[in-house]
């Protein structure tokens, strides 16, 4: 068999009645501050102490932010979180043989960790999330179909501090591993969400890792 062709998608529907749309090659997400729009991405002001979540995320063209969409069922408030159905990854055309696995790493050639946004840097490591990831991710759902509803919140996720290590994306020290092997057509559903600490450098050029799924495959 043939490697299954993959699709990010990102949900513009509703918890129970999810709308997927591609993530296209051209596009990125957008982990941004409170009030952005299709045309206008508004920073994450940081913290005065420690840190918080990213407020809103949308997804857009990558060279020049533009005709972006929200991914409407994402929440920052972690502890009262309900929505599982934020991020999808399909799997068209041929299973997988192994549970497939998320993780996010500096760039496209999948060999380092060193941005800050993954690793901290010297002298500018976080005081708050020292040498974690500020990226955090869990699988609500495992070879779903795509009109599935309500997944499921791994324990801890809600109750998770800025040193949980569980929930982090980092190369292949920390990662995301479905439940099971994944059905042609069927579907890994996932929640993504970013810290930003107090001292988090500004600019974008250490917080832009690349999310990667690793597939296995006959």
């Amino acid at each position: 068999m043939a490697a299954p062709n993959l699709k990010f998608l990102f949900n513009v529907g509703t918890e129970s009645i999810p709308v997927w749309r591609e993530i296209l090659t051209t596009q990125s997400y957008y982990f941004t501050g409170e009030g952005s729009s299709s045309s206008s991405q508004k920073s994450i002001i940081a913290p005065s102490t420690e840190y918080k979540v990213a407020d809103e995320v949308w997804i857009a063209n990558t060279s020049t932010y533009e005709d972006a969409e929200q991914a409407s069922s994402y929440e920052n408030d972690l502890a009262n979180s309900v929505n599982t159905n934020v991020f999808a990854i399909q799997f068209d055309d041929y299973p997988t043989v192994l549970p497939p696995e998320i993780t996010m790493w500096d760039s496209s050639t999948y060999d380092s960790t060193n941005k800050q946004c993954l690793g901290g840097s010297t002298p500018e490591q976080s005081e708050y999330m020292q040498s974690n990831s500020w990226f955090r991710g869990c699988i609500t759902a495992s070879n779903v179909v795509d009109s599935a509803s309500v997944g499921t919140f791994p324990t801890g996720w809600k109750t998770q501090l800025k040193d949980t290590t569980t929930f982090q994306l980092k190369g292949d020290t920390y990662k995301l591993t479905a439940d099971s092997s994944i059905d042609a057509g069927s579907q890994v559903r996932f929640l993504m969400t970013q810290f930003v600490p107090t001292d988090a450098n500004p600019g974008t050029t250490g917080h832009d890792p690349v999310l990667t799924v690793r597939v296995h495959h006959t």
